[in-house]
């Protein structure tokens, strides 16, 4: 069984009466994934530690659903994600947004009441991205998507790296498109598992098939992590100064990862006992509160 786990964290004073809000989602890891909810852990999460210690750790919560895209309707919706038309499992990053045109989420009700919001990460509730397989034109925008469900701010990638489109979006476009095309490559880092990495196809395949994805040139599996946090403290960094003046910001931070693929940087593989799984942990996870 998957498990989603989130961080909720409330950056205010006593007194505020709008706080700023950063909600860190991360995709796949287990409740005994952060080492001080298990003392028999086989690597340490000193910072989410820290995040526990110096605030509130729930430990009886519940969802409705526990894979990627029920699970991501439910958060920003507050529905049962059964409540739409997915009755079972995830869907791939092309699709009508499961979020209906006009539905209240957490982004929206923010928004509508006076702060900035913003999304950097993984979406994987839908887009309808201009054209069609072997036919796109990237000149024209992504509908259906963050910008359309409250968000004032997105960057990130659709989905999980192992469906359809994989480029680094900023709003309704990639700066680089994806304009060539992969597969899922071997990973040697970890056992049965898989890469997304290049060299890259420039034409796409004769007979498609589901595993057949759109890539950028410049997009790599291993830089996620690293893109999605460098962007949203550079978002953070230009509120910060209207947050301070009053207009509150609400930043959805919603990781890949430690989703396949089990990618670790090299600085830390070698560290804990639990494989390539604990040191992917160790390293994003140990560091996402600094």
């Amino acid at each position: 069984m998957r498990h989603l786990l989130a961080f909720c964290l409330i950056v205010c004073s006593v007194v505020a009466e709008k706080p700023n809000i950063i909600l860190v989602y991360v995709d796949d890891m287990g409740y005994g994934d952060a080492s001080c909810l298990n003392v028999k852990a086989k690597f340490k999460t000193p910072n989410i530690n820290r995040l526990a210690k110096e605030g509130m750790t729930f430990t009886d919560g519940h969802c409705s659903d526990t894979v990627c895209t029920p699970s991501r309707y439910g958060l920003l919706t507050g529905r049962y994600s059964w409540r739409t038309t997915l009755k079972r499992g995830v869907m791939g990053a092309e699709a009508q947004c499961l979020i209906a045109d006009g539905r209240v989420t957490l982004a929206s009700f923010l928004r509508d009441n006076g702060y900035a919001t913003a999304m950097v990460g993984k979406w994987h509730l839908g887009m309808d991205f201009p054209g069609t397989w072997g036919k796109r034109d990237w000149t024209q925008p992504v509908r259906d998507m963050p910008l359309d469900k409250g968000f004032d701010y997105f960057w990130g990638i659709p989905a999980s790296m192992n469906y359809g489109v994989l480029a680094w979006f900023e709003g309704r476009h990639a700066k680089v498109p994806p304009t060539q095309f992969t597969r899922k490559k071997p990973n040697m880092i970890a056992l049965s598992d898989y890469r997304i990495k290049p060299p890259y196809e420039k034409v796409p395949p004769k007979n498609r098939k589901p595993q057949d994805l759109e890539v950028a040139p410049d997009f790599v599996d291993i830089e996620c992590l690293g893109r999605f946090t460098n962007q949203a403290l550079k978002w953070l960094d230009g509120h910060a100064e209207t947050a301070r003046k009053g207009r509150p910001f609400f930043l959805y931070l919603s990781y890949t990862s430690p989703h396949k693929p089990v990618i670790p940087i090299a600085e830390f593989r070698g560290q804990g006992k639990a494989g390539a799984y604990g040191e992917f942990m160790i390293g994003p996870y140990s560091q996402v509160a600094r």
